[in-house]
This record gives structure tokens, sequence and C-alpha cells, in this order.
């Protein structure tokens, strides 16, 4: 988690030798759509090249049904806020629509540690919004937790971290 959240910790986590690139992210789906009712613009990943294709379809799968059942329940949204919207006196003129946007960043692809993280944001009034992680160990297919990756102290050494990253947001 520390790694999709802290640039800081992200990098110090590369210098730790279990932490180059067995695998790549690239992007799948680049899409764009309008109508009334909402605005899409999506750019989603697919993971590849790796030597373990049932991994990168157990990945790929995954974010596929995530995506899908997401964007069925933004456009279920889209038509709710439409309908509510006229239906309280708004006219179709002053209606604008939802805008959903689906995004990824590759946080690490080093050694047998991937890590990427998807974000989607709903915005009308106000921005929704939710991230997907996902930390792998490409040599094992395990989804990884901090422990795995920097060892029994990772507490003392994540708040060693976090309390630098403070002070360095502190003093600039």
């Amino acid at each position: 988690i520390m790694l999709n959240v802290n640039k800081s910790f992200a990098m110090a986590a590369r210098k730790v030798p279990i932490i180059g690139q067995l695998a790549a992210v690239v992007t799948w789906v680049d899409y764009e759509d309008e109508n009334e009712k909402r605005v899409i613009n999506i750019k989603l990943p697919k993971l590849e090249s790796s030597s373990r294709d049932d991994l990168e379809n157990r990945i790929n799968n995954e974010i596929r049904v995530k995506i899908n059942t997401v964007m069925e329940e933004a456009e279920e949204r889209a038509e709710e806020y439409r309908q509510a919207f006229l239906a309280t006196g708004g006219s179709e003129s002053d209606w604008h629509p939802l805008e959903i946007y689906v995004d990824y960043e590759v946080k690490c692809n080093e050694n047998n540690i991937l890590s990427f993280v998807i974000t989607k944001a709903e915005s009308y009034a106000s921005v929704y919004t939710e991230k997907y992680y996902y930390n792998i160990d490409m040599e094992t297919g395990k989804e990884l937790k901090l422990s795995d990756v920097l060892g029994p102290d990772y507490i003392e050494i994540s708040n060693e971290i976090i309390k630098k990253s403070i002070e360095e947001r502190i003093s600039t």
C-alpha cells in the first residue's frame, strides 16, 4: 500500500535488494465516449510479457471484471442524476453530463515486484474517487503486503520513512 501512496516510500523501497522488470504494464483500453448523460475517458492497464500466463490472465481478468462493474454502476448513477435533475425542474440545456475517468499509474516494476494503481473518478457537483491497488510478486503471483517487502520490522521502517516525508513537506 505504501508503495502506492507515498513517493518517498516507493523510492526507498526500490533500494531494498529483493525489490529489474519482469513484466510490462501497457495501455490495453484507451476509450473516450460522450452522450447526453455522461462523458467517459478510460485508460486501462494490461499486464503482459511476463513468463506467467496464469498470473497475467488472472490480473487482466480481475481488472476487466472490476472496471466493467464500476462502469455499469457509473452509467446507472449518470442516468439517476440526470433523471433527478430533470424531475426537480432542471432543463436539458442546463444539464452537464457526469464525467467518468479511469486511468492507471505504474509505481514500481523492478526485480520481482510489480506495483500499479488504477484510479476511477466521477465528477458532477463534486468528485468521487476510487483507487484499486495491485502489488504483486511476479515470481510467486502473490499479492504483497508491507511485511513481505520490508520484513518483520516493516512497521518501524514505514514509520521512519513517513516521518522523514512529513519533515520534508513541512520544511518546503
